[in-house]
């Protein structure tokens, strides 16, 4: 589990794409070095990582990307509940502090 709370959130972050560029980084620090089987034992997925890349959109006049893959488990009855994933989340069973530089 890596406990959280709003003002772990720098202030400076205002918009939901900063909101989700800080999430996407913070979450691969701190579980980017866990793996889990996927399909079966021999695909072995990270549960996060992320690379920042050129690419051909010119998306409001930006041409880089924070592109990643990230893996929360989640709730086994997620799907027949019918719950937002949000809060379908499953914590992580190692307990994890917030990486520095993460935090406010």
């Amino acid at each position: 589990m890596t406990a959280l709370n709003r003002d772990n959130i720098p202030a400076d972050i205002v918009t939901l794409e900063g909101l989700m560029a800080w999430a996407m980084l913070t979450y691969t620090a701190a579980y980017g070095h866990k793996s889990y089987a996927e399909t079966d034992t021999l695909d072995v997925q990270k549960f996060a990582s992320y690379g920042i890349s050129p690419v051909k959109s010119s998306e409001n006049l930006s041409s880089v990307f924070l592109v990643g893959r990230f893996a929360v488990p989640m709730k086994n009855t997620l799907l027949a509940d019918g719950t937002v994933a949000w809060l379908g989340a499953v914590e992580h069973s190692e307990a994890v502090t917030l990486p520095p530089g993460y935090t406010v």
